[in-house]
């Protein structure tokens, strides 16, 4: 090895670089995501062409939505891959959100509503406080999803209240909890959503 500014030869040990050499990545997060993006796009125009042959089949319907909630529920997971708890609450939300598809495209027996959808808000909150727990977080910095885990929960009381949820006992077990666990913070846990209230909402 030579000195780069005389040309004279240097002896000892080579050290490492002050800046190490870093190396591309093979697929960066923004054109995996184009990619992706296309190829949903190709899909659901082809199967929108077999769907209109077919006369509109079920299956097909769904699939036909399932890819866009599936390519959203991709790029949040990926958006939002450094916060845990908001990557489980937005990803429920979309779970949701295609359940009630479902229950849409199933000329409205609603019973993902009936069933899955009461699971899923007792999951949904379990599952937060359990990451939270997990990540060592302090309950007001995770509280305020709770909060919303609750509001949406009690949603559930419209299609009880206009007799189309035919299975209500779930929704409304479902809706108990959510009634305890809320009286438990506001009982046991205020100073942490008072805090959160201040943190979050400028109160």
């Amino acid at each position: 090895l030579c000195c780069p500014l005389c040309g004279g030869r240097l002896s000892g040990e080579p050290e490492d670089p002050c800046f190490p050499a870093i190396r591309p990545a093979k697929l960066p997060r923004f054109t995996f995501l184009r990619i992706t993006a296309f190829v949903v796009v190709v899909l659901d125009v082809l199967l929108l062409i077999i769907a209109y042959l077919l006369g509109f089949p079920y299956l097909l319907n769904l699939l036909i939505l399932a890819l866009p909630l599936l390519l959203l529920d991709l790029m949040l997971a990926i958006y939002l891959h450094g916060n845990l708890i908001k990557m489980i609450t937005v990803q429920g939300y979309i779970g949701i959100g295609l359940i009630f598809a479902i229950d849409w495209f199933t000329a409205g027996y609603n019973y993902g509503a009936a069933f899955i959808i009461p699971v899923l808000f007792v999951l949904l909150m379990a599952g937060t406080v359990l990451t939270g727990e997990l990540q060592r977080l302090r309950f007001r910095d995770y509280v305020i999803y709770l909060v919303f885990d609750c509001l949406c929960s009690m949603l559930q009381l419209i299609p009880i209240v206009r007799g189309v949820n035919p299975f209500p006992i779930p929704a409304l077990i479902s809706i108990g909890a959510t009634v305890i666990f809320a009286a438990f913070m506001l009982i046991f846990r205020f100073r942490d959503l008072q805090s959160a209230s201040s943190k979050y909402l400028n109160l």
